[in-house]
């Protein structure tokens, strides 16, 4: 009795050893957003990091309102290597983030055309972010901050479920990185 007792410790402690090694395994390599290493991406109006494993693509000029064929002010970070063009952006999780700068007028996106609505806020290196979560064509997250000189952004995530959210380091460190 005493050895199957023994036995069974033994069987435990080794099941035990295995699993804390399994979940340490699949630890990221970073625990916080200032971690996150990547590419930055310039947008025109604005900068912002594009995480490794992801992919920065640019957003077209739809109206022609630009001088380029690209909105200056919008940029695609999209979860995912070698993503290069806008229909390639849809088929993953992915960021829109979006610039105005202080000399122009800001338009909170308002939350009456979603449904299964919930309030969202975030601070991320001492920046608030206050949006909402809900459901239009697809799920996603909508958040909004003011800088200190008026300017805006915005971030639309779309994250097809569970794919990313706001706890992301990556998201985060998306977030933290947008400059003007």
């Amino acid at each position: 009795m005493k050895n199957i007792k023994l036995l069974s410790a033994l069987i435990l402690i080794a099941a035990m050893v295995f699993i804390f090694a399994a979940c340490a395994a699949k630890s990221p390599a970073w625990s916080t957003p200032a971690d996150v290493t990547g590419t930055t991406f310039e947008a025109g109006k604005f900068t912002v990091l594009v995480p490794d494993g992801w992919s920065g693509v640019a957003v077209s000029d739809t109206f022609n309102d630009y001088d380029t064929a690209y909105n200056p002010y919008q940029a695609y970070i999209a979860k995912g290597k070698n993503i290069n063009s806008e229909t390639g952006v849809y088929s993953k999780p992915y960021i829109l983030v979006e610039f105005t700068p202080a000399d122009e007028t800001f338009y909170e996106l308002s939350s009456m055309f979603y449904d299964n609505v919930e309030e969202k806020s975030i601070t991320v290196n001492g920046q608030e972010w206050i949006g909402f979560s809900g459901h239009f064509i697809s799920d996603c997250i909508i958040l909004w901050t003011e800088y200190a000189d008026g300017s805006h952004a915005e971030v639309t995530i779309y994250h097809e479920g569970d794919k990313i959210t706001v706890d992301d380091v990556d998201v985060q460190a998306i977030l933290m990185s947008i400059r003007y």
